[in-house]
């Protein structure tokens, strides 16, 4: 129950924190007249954030599968190094797209760590079972 509960009360935290972050694009990259905006450079981050595919594939051929958090830290290793070859921090014209920016990164940081915490509890869950079944003698598959 308490793991339960620290799940709901992490997806409640993502939630917000991630309404919070797009309400905060929203306002900065919202077209004024007269006025600095960074619309097209957001744009083009999220564009390479969709194409690298992060957390899952897209593609058919991987029948759009979630990805390890080993793979994860590779995609988005990926993504930053794009953003940094288009030198797209250094072209936003407002301060506060460049906090934006690195929120976004943190969100992303925070859910490759749940991604990690899963793998983990996953792989300790399989070995507790593995080794329920040894010690009841019960015929396994040794795949875990």
């Amino acid at each position: 129950d308490k793991l339960r509960a620290l799940q709901e009360d992490e997806e409640g935290s993502m939630k917000n924190a991630v309404v919070r972050l797009g309400d905060e694009i929203a306002t900065l990259s919202k077209p004024r007249r007269w006025h600095k905006k960074d619309l097209n450079r957001w744009r083009e981050i999220l564009d390479l954030y969709v194409q690298a595919e992060i957390f899952f594939s897209t593609c058919e051929a991987d029948k759009h599968t979630a990805r390890t958090s080993d793979q994860a830290i590779e995609k988005l290793a990926w993504f930053q190094k794009q953003i940094a070859n288009k030198n797209l921090l250094g072209q936003f014209k407002l301060r506060a797209s460049a906090d934006a920016y690195a929120q976004f990164l943190v969100l992303n940081s925070r859910l490759l760590q749940i991604l990690r915490f899963k793998e983990l509890n996953q792989r300790a869950l399989d070995k507790i079972i593995k080794s329920e079944l040894l010690f009841r003698d019960w015929p396994f598959s040794t795949d875990t």
